[in-house]
């Protein structure tokens, strides 16, 4: 149940990720004097992020209806340690760089943190 949650949730985020960052930020980084190789070596992990979150969401919900099959709760500690790493990564750089872009991500911190504890809910049952 936990894991068919989470997988719903990582979907969403997934899909809300890839929606958000052509709207709002590949406009901006398309329109700037950046050479091209940096504006593609930005695009490239941005979606690379956004195919990750969606793999993730699909397994889950995968490993959250057919969780009966050996490994099932290894995808799922697997799928934890990225998303825990990611998040780390996110508030580690943030913290260091530019602090407000923590408090512009509210919504995003608080999604994450909902995903993390359902995903170690999962772990644990």
């Amino acid at each position: 149940m936990y894991f068919l949650l989470a997988g719903i949730l990582t979907a969403i985020i997934g899909i809300v990720h890839a929606y958000w960052g052509e709207k709002n930020l590949a406009p901006e980084l398309n329109a700037s004097d950046m050479s091209s190789f940096t504006k593609i070596a930005w695009y490239i992990p941005y979606h690379q992020i956004t195919w990750v979150l969606l793999v993730s969401g699909v397994s889950l919900m995968g490993i959250g209806v057919f969780d009966n099959f050996e490994g099932a709760k290894n995808i799922g500690i697997l799928i934890e340690a990225v998303t825990v790493g990611n998040f780390a990564v996110f508030l580690m750089i943030g913290a260091s760089k530019d602090t407000s872009i923590i408090t512009k991500s509210v919504p995003q911190l608080i999604l994450f943190t909902a995903l993390i504890i359902l995903l170690t809910l999962g772990v644990l049952s």
